[in-house]
């Protein structure tokens, strides 16, 4: 703290020492920070249960806490700080008028621990597209007619909610929860139930897929890497979104997308939400560590993105905070909202040889060319 400069603020100097005290409990008790619960404010605060393993082998936590203290210098720099500050302070200044947020009830310790683990983790900003070909809309128009139809026969029946998520906008509801929630997969048979069923899905799925591949694409030439094999989809939420009746159920709070690691043990790395029909005000998303504002499509710096048009879709890391945001309406007034989540994994060891044959085949064509 000595080393600062003079105009750093009370403020900051509270969060360095914040940031010191976390970085020596990750190291006596090499917790990782990836393993909390979803919800959970006790990302950085390990339980007695590590503290006590840790402590018995003490050989181990020494020399973890040594290489720990020669990065902590490097870690603690004032641009990092700086970025979690403005981080903060972009959640704080966002437009209450038009989105509902509760700023003043989310805790700053809260606020912290959002920033700090999508930051530290360097989780990638979220990406907005949109589905607007004719081709794309007629697909929507089709996959919106379906649900809506099917809602409470044969998608309940073969596809029925849940209500074991309690992180929502308004107060938590079970039942409300299962009625306005439905989910595909992750099984075979359960697959292969809804894509028999609905021909639109597998247009749908590869134009869904085709903005992903884009967007892994640019990611690696940005950094001047081979572009990844594709992860797999797992499972996938249908969720209807309503003033008032299902804030409690299919509008979600804080939260990370961890469903299948207890499980299945299958940690998600990509999620898409997808847009399929709306009316009245548009619903919005929003993801900790960002600045300044999302205007327009691509890599979103910060704010909320707004679900504007049907085919709007946001591609974000599943581990990241993020929270579904509604918009602030006068009474009377009301929204809806029909989405589809799109949960995907780590590909598999056969998709990733497949993909490394591809990229032969696609060499040697060049190559003879």
């Amino acid at each position: 703290v000595a080393n600062l400069k003079e105009d750093v603020s009370i403020h900051q100097v509270a969060e360095l020492i914040i940031e010191a005290k976390d970085e020596l409990w990750k190291a006596m008790n090499e917790v990782d920070e990836d393993d909390d619960e979803e919800g959970s404010a006790a990302a950085y605060w390990p339980s007695k249960k590590r503290a006590s393993s840790a402590a018995s082998s003490s050989s181990s936590s020494a020399s973890s806490f040594s290489a720990s203290s020669s990065s902590l210098s490097s870690a603690l720099t004032e641009t990092n700080l700086q970025l979690k500050v403005a981080a903060i302070e972009d959640f704080n200044l966002q437009d209450e008028s038009k989105w509902v947020l509760k700023i003043n009830l989310v805790a700053d310790d809260k606020k912290r621990i959002y920033v700090r683990q999508n930051i530290n983790t360097q989780r990638p900003r979220p990406f907005k597209f949109r589905l607007d070909s004719d081709n794309a809309r007629e697909v929507l128009r089709r996959a919106s007619e379906s649900m809506t139809n099917d809602w409470d026969t044969s998608m309940l029946k073969s596809h029925p909610g849940f209500a074991s998520f309690s992180n929502t906008v308004g107060t938590y509801n079970g039942n409300a929860q299962k009625n306005f929630t439905r989910v595909v997969g992750p099984s075979e048979n359960n697959w292969l139930t809804f894509e028999r069923k609905y021909d639109w899905w597998e247009p749908l799925k590869t134009m869904v897929q085709a903005q992903m591949y884009e967007q892994l694409h640019a990611q690696a030439t940005a950094r001047g890497e081979r572009v990844p094999a594709m992860p797999e989809l797992w499972d996938l939420h249908v969720l209807r979104q309503r003033s008032s009746a299902s804030t409690g159920g299919a509008v979600f709070s804080d939260h990370q997308d961890r469903h299948a690691e207890e499980r299945y043990n299958k940690p998600f790395v990509w999620t898409i939400t997808l847009l399929i029909s709306m009316q009245g005000e548009s619903t919005g998303f929003y993801q900790w560590g960002g600045s300044g504002r999302a205007e327009a499509d691509g890599p979103q710096q910060g704010g909320v993105i707004s679900y504007d048009a049907a085919g709007v879709g946001v591609m974000f890391p599943s581990l990241a905070w993020h929270r579904t945001v509604i918009p602030a309406i006068p009474e009377g007034s009301s929204f809806s909202a029909l989405k589809m989540s799109f949960f995907f994994v780590a590909p598999s060891d056969r998709s990733i040889r497949y993909h490394t044959q591809q990229e032969r085949l696609l060499d040697s064509a060049k190559s003879a060319k």
